[in-house]
């Protein structure tokens, strides 16, 4: 039987980082694994999924178990973790059509309601709260660390909106030059040169896969240097003890979803639609199959 389990926004964020990191260490065979800023779960075995898994992981895809609700991310999340555990060959039939379902009612569920409309997911919500800092945002210097979606819309947002001083860095220093190439603005650097440039910017948003901290306290001078950290990774990237430091903010995803459920009231009633759809689908998904017909 096809299982899942797994930690979201209600587990503290240190017991999500030691989730993950025992997953990491001895990840399951014939599994999908799926690692967001709000979850980590892992659904494996094989054969048939129980009526439970088959509702969550559709309610994931759609974001109705969204701490952000209806945020439109997690469709991509889902299918990028599928994707990858279907490139190592070991799904069995019945996952791939657990997934595969999932992802298709994640699509109409979109489609035939405005869940999605209003949400705002942590790239947003960032910019949001960028725009709300006393240095004019034409003016912040800023360094973002990890090249994916998340920054990616960050720096999108930022760059289209005329901003022009910042540093994408990354382990892979290619990748942040084929970003920056493509927004055509910005400086990319490989993450060795954070400690420096991190003493010359107001701003620091960092968003890796990496196992461990990026940016160390002792990485930063004595005296100034940035005032404002966001760290939306999972393990954490940034030294919770940089918060401590005097007139420095620093967010972690459980601050952003904070933030963000202020939104929460106007997409309550697509909620409600997208369950009656959700509840249709589960139906249908162990509804008996008639003789030759294939879905």
């Amino acid at each position: 039987m096809i299982t899942r389990r797994g930690v979201d926004v209600s587990v503290p964020l240190d017991e999500r980082e030691q989730f993950l990191k025992a997953l990491q260490l001895s990840p399951p065979p014939a599994s999908v694994i799926l690692a967001t800023c709000d979850r980590i779960e892992v659904y494996d075995g094989t054969g048939a999924p129980s009526a439970d898994t088959v509702r969550h992981l559709f309610r994931v895809v759609c974001g109705l178990e969204s701490p952000l609700l209806g945020e439109n991310q997690i469709q991509g999340q889902v299918k990028r973790a599928y994707q990858e555990a279907a490139a190592a060959g070991s799904l069995d039939a019945g996952m791939h059509r657990l997934f595969q379902q999932a992802l298709r009612v994640g699509k109409r569920v979109r489609s035939e309601t405005r869940l999605g409309q209003g949400a705002l997911g942590h790239a947003q919500t960032v910019v949001n709260i960028l725009k709300s800092l006393p240095v004019p945002l034409a003016e912040l210097k800023l360094l973002v660390i990890g090249v994916n979606n998340l920054n990616r819309g960050i720096l999108r947002f930022l760059a289209d909106r005329g901003h022009r001083t910042f540093f994408l860095g990354n382990r892979t220093l290619e990748k942040a030059q084929a970003l920056v190439k493509d927004l055509g603005v910005g400086e990319a650097l490989h993450l060795e040169r954070l400690a420096e440039v991190l003493p010359g910017v107001d701003a620091v948003v960092s968003a890796t896969s990496a196992p461990h901290l990026i940016v160390r306290a002792e990485q930063l001078p004595p005296q100034g240097g940035p005032r404002w950290f966001f760290d939306l990774a999972v393990p954490r990237d940034i030294d919770p003890g940089i918060g401590e430091r005097p007139g420095v903010t620093l967010f972690n995803v459980q601050d952003i979803e904070r933030e963000a459920l202020k939104s929460l009231q106007d997409r309550q009633a697509e909620a409600a639609k997208a369950e009656e759809i959700l509840e249709q689908e589960v139906e249908r998904y162990f509804r008996p199959v008639p003789v030759g017909v294939t879905r």
